[in-house]
């Protein structure tokens, strides 16, 4: 009996950390609904040795309170698929050596290496890749939706 004592506050200190550690009461906004408890059935002893022991009652099952209509969570939306699954983008790969500034439509987008990938609009293209040392290179593309051309070029 005297273990049982000692062991009641050990009890009491692992329950308050279980309580204080639950993610449903984190910013104290949320408070878990109180469960009512079950309605305890009595115990009947037998009246004789040989007779049957009765059947126990079947305990009431209470259902818990509703959850009131401010506490209750948003239903989640349903994802909505896109209109069209065909990609909306063209790939641009390139491959220049010794080294290019690489200008689309006009624009400067980087410098290959290390650029070897652009994602464009499809549609027409002007691409130019200049290095200081040579004639530039100059060539239009047509892209296609979801389709990938390769640019390989050496400057000598």
């Amino acid at each position: 009996m005297a273990a049982l004592w000692l062991a009641l506050p050990a009890l009491a200190v692992a329950a308050w950390m279980m309580a204080s550690h639950d993610p449903r009461t984190q910013g104290g906004t949320a408070s878990v609904p109180a469960v009512p408890p079950l309605e305890a059935t009595p115990r009947v002893a037998p009246k004789s040795a040989g007779a049957p022991a009765p059947a126990p009652a079947a305990a009431a099952v209470s259902t818990p309170p509703a959850v009131s209509a401010a506490r209750a969570l948003p239903a989640r939306k349903a994802a909505v698929a896109p209109a069209s699954v065909e990609p909306a983008t063209a790939t641009l790969l390139l491959a220049v050596s010794p080294w290019g500034e690489v200008y689309v439509d006009g624009k400067r987008a980087g410098v290959s290496p290390p650029l070897a990938t652009l994602r464009l609009e499809p549609g027409r293209h002007k691409v130019e890749i200049r290095n200081r040392a040579f004639s530039p290179y100059r060539d239009n593309v047509n892209l296609e939706p979801g389709a990938s051309l390769k640019i390989r070029h050496k400057f000598e």
